[in-house]
């Protein structure tokens, strides 16, 4: 299921099962792109490539907002938590890009269950237009990829807090203020 530009206000309550829901991909050939108020909870993630995922092309303009994930379970999920600014289908890559779209106020609330990768959080966002304001509460995702007792998580220019229950790494968001569109 994919969740594309100018959409506002949606409710996701489901079973996925092989596929996964994405919020992208936006701001495809440098558009705009606004997605906002978008609630999904009480899911489950069964050997998907992908759980909670917002994708979105370089060059791009606008912006991702209060985006809630609430009470999520996972199963053999590779990349169970993942934002990624730097979307690209070209096998040579795409040429790094200045604009991107604003991704901002998003909420993953209790997550469990495993991760099939020792990676269960990716923050992927442009060196140029932080992603803000993301919280990570209660996250609870073992990887049945090796015997290491926590998962980790990679970031790159993502801002916000962790807390509650954490068995994952979450070192690599940058702790700050709260920054508003």
């Amino acid at each position: 299921m994919s969740i594309i530009s100018y959409c506002k206000t949606t409710y996701v309550f489901l079973v996925i099962k092989m596929y996964s829901l994405v919020i992208g991909s936006l701001g495809e050939d440098q558009s705009t792109a606004t997605v906002e108020k978008i609630s999904v909870s009480n899911s489950y993630f069964f050997n998907t490539t992908n759980g909670a995922r917002i994708k979105t092309w370089q060059g791009d303009k606008g912006y991702v907002r209060s985006i809630s994930y609430e009470n999520i379970a996972l199963s053999n999920v590779t990349n169970p938590i993942i934002i990624d600014q730097y979307y690209c289908l070209k096998e040579s890559g795409c040429p790094a890009q200045e604009n991107a779209v604003h991704i901002s106020d998003v909420k993953y609330n209790n997550f469990w269950g495993t991760s099939s990768k020792d990676y269960a959080v990716t923050l992927n966002c442009s060196k140029t237009v932080a992603c803000t304001d993301i919280h990570l509460t209660n996250i609870n995702i073992t990887t049945v990829a090796s015997s290491v007792e926590n998962t980790e998580a990679a970031c790159i220019n993502a801002y916000g807090e962790a807390d509650g229950y954490l068995n994952t790494d979450m070192s690599c968001l940058h702790y700050s203020e709260i920054i508003k569109d």
